[in-house]
């Protein structure tokens, strides 16, 4: 059986910004951060960079974000943080 990839589009409002009411706590562990949301209880990985970039979000529109990190940091981080449904549907950034 082939192994088929689905590629998924998505529309980001580059003026939209994030408001995470949930607590974390940020724990480095090698090269890499561990972002526990102990509210949920939930937690993330993060690069250095993508640890930035979420901090970043919750002060500044993604548009102004992407300026200072790359589209692909930024998306990453999206990409983390709605697939371990820490934003939800009340984050829509579309």
């Amino acid at each position: 059986m082939e192994n088929m990839e689905v590629e998924r589009k998505a529309e980001i409002n580059l003026d939209a910004s994030l408001a995470i009411d949930a607590k974390y706590i940020v724990k480095k562990y090698s090269e890499d951060y561990l972002v526990f949301f102990y509210e949920m209880p939930n937690w993330v990985v993060f690069s250095k960079s993508e640890l930035d970039a979420f901090k970043d979000l919750q002060k500044f529109t993604v548009g102004e974000v992407i300026e200072h990190f790359s589209e692909e940091i930024v998306e990453s981080v999206l990409i983390k943080l709605f697939s371990r449904g820490i934003l939800g549907e009340e984050h829509k950034i579309s």
